[in-house]
C-alpha cells in the first residue's frame, strides 16, 4: 500500500469534465480558423437561410448537409426581460460543438440574435435534437438557452421557409414562461398566430380611434379600461371570471364596460369591434396589463 499517494479531489470528475469541454471549445475555435471549407459552408448556409441561394447552388455547396433532409433550429439565450441577446461567443462555439457531435456535417450560422443550426437527419428527430441541444449548451455555458424548432426541410428549397417559421416560434418561445425551453409551431401555434394578427392590426393606419383614446386615458389617469376589455374578452364574456382576474367587483367591471362605449365609442357587444379592440389593446398596451382598481 502506498501511503503517500495524493488523495483524489471529490469533484475530480466534474473538474475533468469542465476541462474537456474547455479543450473541445479551444480545438473547435482553432480548427474553424484553419478550415476554409467550414467558412465556405457557413457562408452558403447563411445565404440559404435568407432565401438568397438557389436550390441547385445550395445542393452543390452544401450537399452532405441537405442530401437526406435537415432539421432547422434557432437557438438563443433568454434574458431576464424575456428577450434575446446576441449569443456570446462561448454559446455559439458550444452550439457548434454539440451540433457537430450529433452530425459531422451540421452547420451553424449566427444572425439577428440567434444561432441557426442545420442538423442533417431524417424527419421526426427535430424536437428531440433540440431538447438535447438546449440541455447540453445550457449546462455547459451556464445560460438559459431556448431552442425553436422549424419544420423539417426535405430539400434546399424548404430551408428558408423553415427558418421563417423557426423565427416566429422563437419569438413566441421567448415570451412564454421561463420553464419552456424548446418549442415547435404545433405547440405554440396560438401564440404565433396571435402575434401575427397583432402585427397586422397594430398598423398605425388601422388602429381604432377609440382604442388609441382608451390607452391614452389609462396612461394619463391610471384607469383600467384596457385591462378590463382584455380580461372580459379573455373570459369569453364571463363577467364573474373576468372580475376575479382583475380582483375587482363584478359591478365595477360592468361599469367599465359601459363606459367603454360612452367615453371611447368601443361597443363590446359588437364581435368584430371587440376582436379588433382586444387585439390592439394587447399589442399596443402594456403586455403586463393587470387592471387598475380605479376607474
Amino acid at each position: 500500500m502506498i501511503a503517500d499517494r495524493p488523495r483524489v479531489r471529490a469533484d475530480a470528475a466534474e473538474v475533468l469534465d469542465e476541462a474537456a469541454r474547455a479543450a473541445a471549445v479551444h480545438l473547435l475555435r482553432a480548427g474553424a480558423r484553419r478550415d476554409p471549407e467550414r467558412v465556405r459552408r457557413t457562408e452558403a448556409a447563411a445565404l440559404l437561410l435568407g432565401g438568397l441561394l438557389d436550390p441547385a447552388s445550395a445542393a452543390r455547396r452544401l450537399g452532405p448537409v441537405l442530401a437526406g433532409g435537415t432539421a432547422v433550429l434557432a437557438l438563443t439565450t433568454r434574458t431576464g426581460g424575456g428577450s434575446a441577446d446576441l449569443p456570446a461567443a462561448r454559446v455559439v462555439e458550444l452550439t457548434t460543438l454539440h451540433a457537430e457531435l450529433r452530425h459531422p456535417d451540421a452547420v451553424c450560422v449566427v444572425e439577428q440574435g440567434a444561432v441557426y443550426v442545420l442538423l442533417p437527419g431524417p424527419a421526426g428527430r427535430e424536437t428531440a435534437s433540440a431538447r438535447e441541444l438546449a440541455e447540453a449548451v445550457g449546462r455547459a455555458s451556464g445560460t438559459d438557452v431556448v431552442v425553436a424548432v422549424g419544420p423539417w426541410a426535405a430539400g434546399p428549397d424548404r430551408v428558408a421557409a423553415a427558418r421563417r417559421v423557426a423565427d416566429r416560434v422563437l419569438t413566441a418561445l421567448l415570451a412564454a414562461r421561463a420553464s419552456v425551453r424548446v418549442g415547435t409551431l404545433a405547440e405554440l401555434a396560438p401564440q404565433v398566430a396571435l402575434r401575427g394578427l397583432g402585427d397586422a392590426v397594430a398598423d398605425p393606419e388601422l388602429v381604432l380611434d377609440g382604442v388609441a383614446a382608451m390607452l391614452a386615458h389609462d396612461a394619463r389617469h391610471g384607469t383600467g379600461y384596457a385591462a378590463s376589455l382584455c380580461a372580459w374578452a379573455g373570459a369569453a364574456g364571463d363577467v364573474a371570471r373576468a372580475a376575479r382576474t382583475l380582483t375587482i367587483h363584478e359591478n365595477t367591471l360592468r361599469y367599465r364596460l359601459r363606459r367603454l362605449r360612452e367615453l371611447f365609442g368601443i361597443d363590446a357587444a359588437d364581435p368584430d369591434q371587440l376582436l379588433v379592440a382586444w387585439l390592439q389593446a394587447r399589442v399596443l398596451g402594456d403586455p403586463g396589463l393587470s387592471g387598475s382598481t380605479s376607474g
